[in-house]
């Protein structure tokens, strides 16, 4: 894979959506969303290149990829095959799911560490006694 292509690619579209972010900065604005999601994509496909040049093992580099590649399908399906009101119910959507994604996971994890503050306070209190 042509890593420098595809970042070289992805600087140019960062660079051209640059004045977006300038007019609007809320997410709830479409373009300014689709500016940030790319944004993420050209730091993570950075990051897959440094490792790619470093030798790095396989598996990081898969996972990283697919990442990439899921969320560019994501960017793809929000800006095309659809009137401009479809990809703007498409969008409305996507940040509603992720909104709901991100309160379930930090309700898990707040769980989790309660869950481990106590077992961990139990566990130290017995090697006290």
């Amino acid at each position: 894979m042509d890593y420098t292509f595809s970042l070289s690619e992805f600087s140019r579209l960062v660079d051209s959506l640059k004045e977006t972010n300038k007019v609007n900065t809320s997410p709830i604005d479409k373009k300014t969303g689709i500016y940030y999601l790319i944004l993420n994509l050209h730091s993570n496909l950075k990051l897959v290149l440094e490792l790619a040049e470093n030798n790095c093992k396989t598996q990081p580099l898969v996972t990283l990829g697919r990442m990439i590649i899921d969320n560019y399908s994501i960017l793809y399906l929000l800006t095309s095959f659809s009137t401009k009101e479809e990809q703007q119910l498409r969008y409305y959507l996507y940040l509603l799911d992720s909104i709901s994604m991100r309160s379930q996971s930090v309700q898990e994890f707040m769980e989790g560490m309660k869950n481990n503050v106590l077992e961990n306070l139990v566990i130290d209190s017995n090697s006290l006694i």
